[in-house]
């Protein structure tokens, strides 16, 4: 009796072990994994290949047909200049959930021990396999979505669900921008509404934050029903030349978002206020400091400064001169030289006017 009934749990066991695999319940976690760790294998091989359409094989169709850049991780190296062909890679740890397979991964130079990059990459299954995804893609896929002119708002719940009023808001904020601009922006803006930082965060696999986006494909993450300050942000990035692989300076950026967005909780006005009272009461203020150490400024005052920056350099010189010092993105140790160049102006001469400016306004 004994035999018999072993017989026909071997039996069984052997039936789910060849059973087709339509489903990520059909598969045994250790199958998984492995199918990850292969997966991630295969991608990177083709992409140091240069064979970007076999990548492609190795990531989820929606995020492929939705963003041209679809792997978040894989564009940022791009935009840091990291030499992905150059690169060895370890998998220093695997986790595993009902719906996905996470791999943490450090990328190096050979002969060097310190990593370039830290990814945590995600993996989901989809037609028989497994396959690379986003964080935001993993984690938001069973949201609603309801869409606008220029604006695809997703929410969790239909209490979350904005009301036409909103998004009529949206969109006559992102065409008052585009006109400001002057960009030709066309694609529609997916905006995530988030409970909490920690969501936030976890979107984009990072801390935490209030509000964040992804400038290259156009995403915007947030706490709030509406966030101006990470649509500018958007928006801006069409300044720069396409394909160039190009970031703005931080000054320049986070200047301009505060100047036409305002902050999370701040309007620009509140922010210009602030920037009389400290320029006003702190001779340290220096223009140089806040282009080449732009980090030595923290919180609003930071934010304060920089949007005045923004605000004397446009009104005073016009956008024109505004984009050409923007669309030439990070200049490192030429960031002095640059400005001085455009504007024709030595950085002494720019820190007087602008100081002049911001302590005129009324």
């Amino acid at each position: 009796m004994k035999r018999k009934i072993s017989i026909f749990i071997l039996i069984w066991l052997l039936g789910l072990y060849f059973r087709p695999m339509d489903s990520i319940s059909d598969v045994q976690s250790s199958q998984r994994i492995e199918q990850a760790k292969v997966c991630f294998e295969n991608y990177v091989k083709a992409l140091k290949s240069g064979d970007e359409e076999k990548a492609k094989e190795y990531w989820n169709k929606e995020e492929k047909e939705r963003y041209k850049n679809y792997d978040w991780r894989l564009k940022d190296m791009a935009f840091k200049k990291i030499n992905l062909q150059r690169l060895n890679y370890k998998i220093k740890k695997v986790e595993e959930r009902d719906e996905y397979v996470v791999l943490q991964v450090d990328w190096y130079y050979p002969g060097d021990s310190l990593s370039v990059q830290k990814d945590i990459r995600y993996f989901i299954w989809e037609d028989g396999k497994m396959v690379g995804a986003n964080p935001i893609f993993v984690f938001t896929k069973d949201w609603l979505k309801k869409e606008s002119k220029h604006f695809v708002y997703h929410f969790k719940t239909d209490k979350d669900k904005p009301d036409q009023k909103l998004l009529d808001k949206m969109d006559r904020f992102y065409e008052k921008t585009v006109s400001f601009l002057d960009v030709d922006y066309q694609d529609k803006i997916d905006y995530f509404r988030c409970d909490s930082a920690a969501e936030v965060g976890m979107l984009f696999n990072m801390e935490k934050s209030l509000a964040r986006c992804d400038m290259i494909n156009g995403v915007v993450v947030g706490i709030q029903d509406f966030v101006p300050h990470e649509v500018v942000h958007v928006i801006s990035f069409k300044i720069l030349p396409p394909e160039e692989k190009r970031l703005p300076e931080v000054y320049l950026n986070e200047g301009l978002a505060y100047y036409l967005g305002g902050s999370t909780f701040f309007s620009f006005d509140t922010l210009l206020s602030w920037t009389k009272v400290k320029i006003s009461e702190d001779p340290k203020i220096s223009l140089d400091t806040l282009i080449l150490r732009p980090e030595k400024y923290e919180g609003n005052e930071s934010a304060a400064l920089m949007s005045s920056l923004v605000k004397f350099l446009i009104e005073n010189y016009g956008l024109d001169k505004f984009r050409e010092l923007y669309s030439l993105g990070k200049t490192y140790d030429r960031r002095k030289e640059t400005l001085e160049n455009i504007y024709g102006e030595t950085i002494e001469r720019l820190d007087k006017k602008w100081k002049h400016f911001v302590l005129s306004r009324h």
